[in-house]
């Protein structure tokens, strides 16, 4: 029989987690604004590292029934996530759920100023290489407007999207909190978003600003990452979020696959990337 979780763990959980998905990626708000008609409403799942019941996803090992419903053995995801969780448990086995939630959780007390406990570690500075894209400069400004889509509704949003014709202009976005948030000037009436905002209610917020919050600056860092996909998704590059690394997927099974690239020299170089 199914047990409820005492109100103390979920209240830790729900804490501990920032009203965060903890899904690597994720990070989506768990709860939805209200209207003039209803109240908010909270989207969050708490799903069990080890199930409740023994049968259930990663059921069989050693624990406790009191301590299944601990929330050291809980972790706060969206309705999605909690879905993929549960029914791949192999791929999601005690040992990744459970990095996972302390992931995010550390994550979580960073944001707050919060210091993980342990010996200070010196700082190393080194320079990094990135041969996937130039980086020449960042962007100044994030643009902000009311839109009809909401959190979690990521896929009908695309639809409404007019994508450019130019396979090199990236259109990343965020839906939160009833609005669109976009490197893309939203006051344009032929940008990709024209459609689905209001251009006449429009906010910008000055990417400096942004990253004094750490709300602001999770915003930012999500268009950046989603900016990031997209270019790399072009050119046949996976992200893999549960090691947090791209990787060059297959174009055709069971053959080799190169790529061609300008080195650190200036030289285009040839190298082989999947077998």
């Amino acid at each position: 029989m199914s047990r409820a979780i005492p109100d103390k763990e979920v209240k830790l959980l729900c804490l501990s987690s920032g009203g965060l998905c903890a899904f690597p990626g994720c990070e989506k708000r768990l709860i939805r604004d209200g209207s003039s008609l209803d109240d908010p409403v909270v989207v969050g799942e708490i799903a069990h590292i080890v199930a409740e019941s023994r049968s259930g996803p990663r059921g069989g090992a050693m624990l406790s029934d009191e301590d299944r419903n601990k929330h050291t053995n809980l972790i706060l995801v969206c309705p999605e996530h909690h879905t993929i969780i549960d029914r791949q448990p192999n791929t999601y086995s005690i040992a990744v759920v459970r990095q996972m939630k302390a992931d995010h959780e550390a994550r979580i007390r960073a944001l707050s100023g919060e210091q993980e406990a342990g010996p200070e570690r010196a700082r190393v500075r080194e320079r990094i290489y990135c041969t996937l894209l130039p980086v020449t400069h960042l962007p100044e400004v994030v643009f902000a407007a009311p839109c009809a889509f909401s959190d979690g509704q990521d896929e009908e949003f695309r639809k409404q999207i007019k994508w450019p014709r130019e396979r090199d202009e990236l259109t990343p976005f965020l839906l939160s909190e009833g609005k669109l948030f976009s490197f893309n000037d939203l006051r344009s009436a032929a940008g990709p978003f024209s459609e689905v905002v209001d251009r006449n209610r429009f906010e910008t917020f000055r990417a400096r600003s942004l990253w004094k919050e750490p709300e602001g600056s999770r915003r930012y860092m999500s268009l950046l990452n989603s900016a990031l996909r997209r270019y790399a998704g072009r050119r046949g590059i996976r992200y893999d979020p549960l090691h947090k690394r791209y990787y060059f997927a297959p174009t055709e099974k069971g053959k080799e696959r190169s790529v061609r690239y300008r080195s650190l020299s200036e030289r285009w170089v040839v190298v082989s990337v999947n077998w």
